[in-house]
């Protein structure tokens, strides 16, 4: 009898050791290299729907400079190749499929995930900014084409909350960065304008929901000086305020720490996070990455953190 308690003590302490790791696995602090994109892109944008992951669009060329706004957005050119390729990620296979492309060509858009369709809206086409609003549903691997955005801009950050999709701030014509807050409403296919920005934030600025609440970490541009800024937009009041301000981000004339982006995720929280970087040899709060970055699309796939990126 003794001998049998023994062994059921023992199995359920195996069994216990056994289940650590896949807990721990998600919360390493470590990097692992998976299955590249069959296309090598920069200025792209990534979701995930039922576990898969989906990288579309961008710029398929090298000399993308995510980090000069406006003509010089492509290493001085007015003018570039652009795509709308779209790939198809599954971690359980490990493996890439290429799924109908996006309609419209373009880069650096905003993407955001409602009741299982992508929305890719805005962006920069090969020559010019756009307020293109496309909808792409992975269960039949179409599209479709909705109200466009009515502010053409590109570098900004789709955001959803209570069944709206929020696009706050980014660049447009005639070269500038814009405060202007748009909201789409995916149920009735209209647009309506929210409070805009606090203060003008840097392109490529990083964002995430959390308590309803819409939180932005960028560059503030004022007199030609800048400054790095929190701000956060309450959906419920539509009213802003500035949050703390990350420990240390330089000017925009710096590269900027990948620190800041995911400075608020809950482990258990569904929150899918596009962040965009300019920087190299970055450090994401703690181990370096493996190459060099220069565009950054992230996104929470159940406890762990996946990124797609173009390197050079």
């Amino acid at each position: 009898m003794g001998e049998q308690k023994t062994a059921i003590i023992l199995m359920l302490i195996l069994s216990i050791i056994l289940s650590i790791p896949s807990v721990v696995s998600a919360t390493t602090d470590s990097w692992i290299t998976k299955e590249s994109m069959q296309q090598a892109r920069s200025g792209l944008g990534v979701a995930v729907v039922n576990d898969n992951i989906y990288a579309i669009g961008g710029v398929p060329s090298n000399g993308f400079q995510p980090s000069s706004p406006g003509s010089a957005v492509y290493a001085g050119k007015t003018s570039v190749m652009v795509t709308g390729t779209n790939e198809e990620y599954n971690p359980e296979t490990k493996s890439w499929t290429f799924k109908t492309s996006m309609p419209t060509p373009r880069a650096v858009f905003a993407i955001a995930v409602y009741q299982n369709k992508i929305y890719c809206i805005g962006g920069k086409t090969s020559d010019n900014y756009t307020g293109v609003n496309e909808v792409y549903d992975p269960a039949t691997d179409t599209w479709e084409t909705k109200t466009s955005m009515p502010t053409a801009r590109a570098f900004l950050q789709a955001n959803v909350v209570n069944d709206k999709i929020y696009l706050i701030g980014g660049h447009g014509l005639p070269d500038e960065f814009l405060l202007i807050n748009e909201v789409y409403d995916p149920l009735t296919d209209t647009w309506s304008t929210s409070e805009p920005v606090l203060s003008t934030t840097f392109f490529g600025y990083a964002s995430v929901v959390f308590d309803n609440k819409i939180y932005t970490v960028g560059m503030q541009i004022m007199g030609g000086f800048s400054e790095a800024k929190t701000q956060i937009f309450d959906t419920e009041t539509s009213g802003w305020s500035y949050g703390t301000s990350p420990p240390s981000i330089g000017t925009a004339r710096k590269f900027i720490p990948a620190e800041i982006a995911l400075f608020i995720i809950s482990a258990k929280s569904e929150i899918s996070l596009k962040l965009t970087l300019s920087c190299r040899n970055s450090v994401n709060r703690g181990r370096q990455i493996m190459q060099p970055h220069i565009f950054v699309s992230s996104v929470l796939l159940g406890l762990s953190t996946i990124s797609i990126t173009w390197l050079f």
